[in-house]
């Protein structure tokens, strides 16, 4: 797990009211560390009990983490904050998307050198 900077403090917002979430966007809702509800936006996803016991582990500290997850398909970048009600609410996004994005972006640029 690489831990990155902190991101902006969250607001009071609830997380089905936020608006503007990308397609693949991963969240899950921990209380007393066992996921009690998850899913992907415009997907689906049935976590293991392995990245159960990931995420359970994940800091709940508003910083940013790259983690693992099988049942995802590979790494995700994820945070998770201490919700209202002694809850833990993490959010993320797969990486495998940004990685190909990166990796058609050095193949043109090496085709064009």
């Amino acid at each position: 797990m690489e831990m990155g900077p902190a991101p902006p403090k969250p607001t009071a917002a609830s997380c089905n009211a936020i608006t503007g979430l990308a397609t693949g966007t991963f969240g899950a809702r921990l209380k007393n560390g066992v996921v009690t509800s998850q899913g992907i936006i415009n997907g689906t996803s049935d976590l293991s009990a392995a990245d159960k016991a990931a995420l359970a582990r994940l800091p709940a500290e508003g910083r940013y983490y790259t983690m693992g997850l099988s049942s995802l398909h590979g790494d995700c970048q994820l945070t998770a904050v201490r919700g209202h009600d002694g809850d833990v609410l993490i959010t993320g996004l797969p990486l495998a998307e940004m990685d190909l994005t990166l990796y058609r972006v050095n193949w043109r640029n090496a085709s064009h050198s």
